[in-house]
């Protein structure tokens, strides 16, 4: 499953959706310049991770993630996280490229 949090159904689409299963979650600003280089990286991840169906990815734009209720804190833009069945697992923090995010992933 991919969700795109860019707007209050999306929100809450994803505050349930998380509570079941394995998420990776990009947290970023639109008007993060890391965030902006990061975007093109993301998306070919997404592309080939979408056919792994025990893994679920989303996007959260930076306004939205106050309202989400994540027991830990988004420091900085971009983060990503790993979560099972809505708790932190893991963040990110190899190169940012395709294959270290899919390393990340598995």
């Amino acid at each position: 499953m991919y969700i795109r949090v860019g707007d209050e159904k999306k929100l809450r689409e994803l505050q349930k959706a998380m509570s079941h299963g394995n998420w990776i979650i990009n947290f970023h600003a639109d008007y993060c310049g890391h965030c902006q280089r990061l975007k093109p990286t993301w998306n070919k991840f997404v592309i080939r991770m979408k056919k792994v169906p025990s893994l679920n990815i989303a996007d959260v734009e930076s306004k939205f993630i106050s309202q989400l209720k994540l027991q830990d804190q988004i420091m900085g833009y971009p983060t990503i996280k790993m979560y099972n069945n809505n708790n932190v697992v893991s963040e990110f923090n190899e190169e940012r490229n395709v294959s270290g995010l899919q390393r990340f992933a598995m």
